[in-house]
């Protein structure tokens, strides 16, 4: 299970909102509460295969990536791969949440009235589920958002209209 944020909207674009995203949804709370620790975090897509990106890229890694090197941050050639943030206990880390509203304020989404807006809009984010099991982990997460001037929402949608990629 994972979030994916659709790149094609302009305001999932700038990394900044979705390290945002990411900083104040707190998995280790979600999986205690929730999951009563059942559950493992996974750093990378391709978890415990040879595809899983760990420490810093290898020379051939390199050799690879270069000729792509403008669609990638800087950081991916100069940083070990990312893992994703640790919560404290709480169900919210106000380290973290300071954290993301300076990313967000830096990505120009100021706070106005308790809510993110840019350009005359506001900062949303819809989960679309196919069923209502989710929903246990998601709102919790959306009143973290909230908390940081992000307005979420929960649409349940029949399984068939989720459209698949044909080709």
């Amino acid at each position: 299970s994972g979030f994916f944020f659709n790149l094609r909207k302009d305001k999932f674009k700038d990394i900044r909102v979705r390290q945002a995203l990411e900083l104040v949804f707190n998995f280790e709370w979600t999986n205690a509460t929730l999951f009563y620790g059942t559950n493992t975090r996974q750093d990378s897509f391709w978890e415990n295969t040879p595809l899983e990106a760990t420490g810093l890229p290898t020379a051939e890694e390199i050799a690879i990536l270069t000729p792509y090197k403008e669609h990638f941050p800087e950081t991916i050639f100069t940083a070990p791969a990312a893992s994703p943030p640790i919560s404290g206990k709480g169900k919210l880390d106000r380290k973290l949440v300071r954290k993301a509203n300076k990313l967000l304020d830096d990505a120009g989404w100021k706070l106005v009235n308790g809510v993110r807006t840019k350009d005359g809009k506001e900062l949303t984010v819809e989960f679309m589920l196919a069923s209502d099991t989710a929903e246990r982990f998601i709102s919790p997460y959306i009143d973290n958002m909230r908390k940081i001037g992000i307005k979420g929402s929960i649409e349940i949608i029949d399984s068939s209209q989720f459209l698949y990629p044909r080709g």
